[in-house]
């Protein structure tokens, strides 16, 4: 047993699949997502909702959720003597903005062409 509830297991499990997946996420996936997190609200339980809601309409995401490996979300956030932390909602959504954002900089950021066959062309 965890010793988290529900909606803080979910918060950090999509937390940990943002990490670890960010290729699943298109740019118009973090876009509805970084609108969804803004006006979610400042709660666990709505915070999670929210995120759940937005996973619902992306089935691939979800599914990713879902088959995510117990080893991978269980050891996140644990404090002194290996005990869950309890989620402060506020960073919790913090959080998820500012991963958002940081992915959104690192994609404005690669060159506009990485297709290999471009360099080749150079005759």
């Amino acid at each position: 047993m965890s010793g988290l509830s529900p909606y803080e297991e979910m918060i950090q499990d999509f937390q940990t699949l943002l990490q670890n997946q960010p290729e699943l996420f298109t740019e118009a996936d973090r876009d509805s997502l970084t609108a969804t997190l803004q006006s979610a609200p400042d709660d666990i339980e709505g915070l999670s909702d929210a995120i759940a809601a937005w996973c619902e309409g992306q089935p691939k995401i979800y599914k990713a959720l879902m088959e995510l490996p117990l080893e991978e979300t269980s050891a996140t956030s644990r404090g002194p003597g290996n005990r869950p932390t309890r989620l402060d909602p506020k960073q919790a959504k913090n959080n998820l903005l500012e991963n958002m954002m940081r992915r959104n900089d690192q994609d404005d950021k690669q060159p506009e062409s990485q297709n290999p066959s471009d360099s080749s062309k150079q005759n």
